[in-house]
């Protein structure tokens, strides 16, 4: 069974924010600064496992790869 704490991507800007908030000493009054820096570092590691699955498809499907003939329009029938 998943955690909960992995498919809720508030609980994780939450929880991240609170660990760089005591990294940090635990100052008063800065809130909203590491949760704004919580916030940036897991849209960036969105961007880069969007990136990541990207490439993948990329890697998947080389433009190089000739078409496959599967005979329904007819081609690869020629000369015979």
């Amino acid at each position: 069974m998943p955690d909960a704490c992995h498919d809720d991507p508030e609980r994780r800007t939450r929880e991240r924010a609170y660990l760089l908030w005591e990294r940090a000493g635990r100052p008063g009054g800065r809130a909203d600064e590491f949760w704004e820096q919580a916030r940036r570092e897991q849209a960036a590691r969105l961007a880069a496992e969007d990136e990541r699955v990207d490439e993948e498809a990329r890697e998947s499907f080389p433009a190089s790869d000739p078409p496959s003939h599967t005979g329904i329009t007819g081609e690869g029938r020629r000369g015979r």
